[in-house]
């Protein structure tokens, strides 16, 4: 007989990676049927009462506490007292040492995983000490941020994030990564997904990066005013290595860009990837509607060879994908990353399609509830209502998954696009995860795109995809155009979106 049991432990927090940690190590235990631990948020609560997790001793908690939820064949409590020791137990390791030592100690960069809230605690005194941040904490208050990148403008320091979890440094990953090859393009971005999305393609092709340079999901909102992007752009003007620009926004001011371009003075080639802005140039610089065609131009910047290969081999897989066209159902997008939730709620938009989602543009019919579709639809599992208090789903994508399983078995969607990011921060199983949650599909088609190189460590599980009924794309813009495809029952879409959102 299965039985469920909670503990509430009040006042503590742990971030998304120690709460992935803790909920694995007690799925593994014998005679575990299914946990979580999560942060005691109302929508976590309500998630945990979904799967038949939650009693009333985890309904009491608040979004201040953990709780441990088991569901187990047998005595639970044994199994919460070991959830318990690994939140709590464990010996301090040596090399640990306090913020104050920290202070003391010669470094140019930080990163910051604490609660949202306290991360000014930590950020304003590296800020003085003349040390740039990397801040991967969701749900810092937007005065802070303001407060943080004005102090860092002054200084002439980066703070990266928050809320955009990827950078990469002289070669050196923060947050969501991958390993990718050094090279001439440097990349700025109010976004995570995006410059993953990338970086990838690049390597993909050959072409490497200098530095990738995340400055949060909000920099480029009017009351941020684009501090950071202002000041990362500076840094990959000045830069030796760098030899072309890329910036890459997913919701942007239109002003507030152009405020920030006006005022620098370029001696490099830039190109701009600003997802919703629908015009072809901004401030004078060439902007590209998906971040495909913005890789292609990359590479015919650095590397003209390298450009003609992928305008070649994106052709052979156009005509793949044509063959491969049956007609479905309504799509439905379940993303990790948001920047590629939203390049696809663009590229369904400009074909016509009527689309719902989260993401929180104009452009696109809000969803009053993010659990239930309403016809076409996309929802962005890493935005806030998702991620307060539980692992954001690169890290843990179960919750996005069971959705995929449940809207394709019910006849609710005849196709469903998503994400599988790979690299930093994604846990070593993700593939193998991701391949068993999905095999309960009956019914319905899967397109998926990989984000991630042959470096990566999860890139040798990928042949397990096979196992699944899924068509793989080389780009994002790829599988969501082979998704409106499917639905629309034309394969030339593909071919369309191809020649005038990507080559166009």
């Amino acid at each position: 007989m299965v039985k469920v049991g909670n503990i509430v432990l009040r006042g503590l927090y742990r971030d998304s990676v120690q709460l992935m940690e803790a909920t694995e190590a007690l799925r593994k235990l014998r005679g575990v049927v299914d946990a979580a631990v999560y942060m005691g948020t109302e929508s976590n609560k309500e998630m945990m009462r979904e799967r038949g997790l939650l009693t009333g001793e985890g309904l009491s908690a608040g979004p201040n506490d953990i709780i441990i939820a088991v569901a187990a064949e047998g005595d639970v409590e044994p199994i919460l007292t070991t959830g318990r020791q690994i939140l709590v137990g464990g010996k301090r390791p040596a090399d640990r040492v306090t913020f104050e030592q920290a202070l003391n100690m010669d470094f140019d960069f930080a990163s910051i995983s604490v609660s949202g809230r306290h991360v000014h605690r930590l950020a304003f005194p590296l800020l003085e000490k003349g040390v740039n941040l990397f801040i991967f904490s969701d749900h810092v208050p937007l005065d802070i941020e303001v407060e943080l990148k004005r102090r860092a403008s002054e200084k002439g320091l980066l703070v990266l994030g928050p809320e955009a979890g990827t950078a990469i440094v002289n070669g050196y990953g923060f947050g969501f990564a991958n390993l990718v090859r050094r090279g001439p393009v440097g990349i700025v971005g109010s976004t995570g997904s995006g410059i993953q999305e990338v970086t990838c393609l690049l390597d993909a092709h050959g072409v490497g990066i200098s530095h990738a340079l995340g400055v949060g999901g909000r920099d480029l909102r009017e009351d941020v005013g684009g501090l950071m992007t202002a000041e990362a752009l500076k840094r990959l003007e000045r830069d030796t290595e760098t030899k072309v620009i890329a910036l890459v926004a997913k919701q942007s001011d239109e002003k507030t860009v152009e405020k920030v371009l006006d005022i620098m003075r370029f001696t490099k080639p830039l190109y701009l990837t600003l997802l919703g802005m629908h015009r072809s140039k901004v401030a004078g610089f060439q902007n590209i509607p998906t971040l495909h065609g913005l890789v292609l131009t990359l590479c015919k910047e650095a590397n003209f060879e390298a450009y003609e290969e992928a305008v070649r081999s994106l052709e052979e897989e156009v005509a793949m994908m044509e063959n491969a066209v049956e007609k479905t159902g309504e799509p439905r997008g379940f993303y990790c990353g948001g920047t590629l939730a939203t390049e696809t709620a663009l590229i369904w938009k400009w074909l016509g399609i009527d689309v719902s989602s989260n993401i929180g543009v104009g452009w696109v019919r809000g969803i009053a509830d993010n659990t239930r579709s309403q016809g076409p639809t996309i929802v962005d599992y890493g935005s806030e209502e998702f991620t307060e208090g539980r692992p954001h789903p690169i890290i843990d994508p179960t919750h996005r998954n069971q959705r995929v399983v449940q809207e394709l078995n019910s006849g609710g969607a005849g196709i469903a696009v998503m994400d599988l990011i790979i690299g930093y921060g994604a846990p070593d199983n993700v593939v193998e995860k991701t391949v068993e949650q999905l095999s309960g599909v009956r019914s319905g088609r899967i397109t998926l795109h990989v984000i991630g190189t042959p470096k990566d460590p999860q890139w040798g599980s990928l042949e397990q995809l096979s196992k699944l009924p899924v068509i793989t794309a080389r780009s994002n813009a790829l599988a969501a155009a082979f998704a409106a495809a499917s639905w629309l029952g034309d394969a030339k879409i593909i071919r369309r979106v191809v020649s005038q959102m990507v080559l166009g």
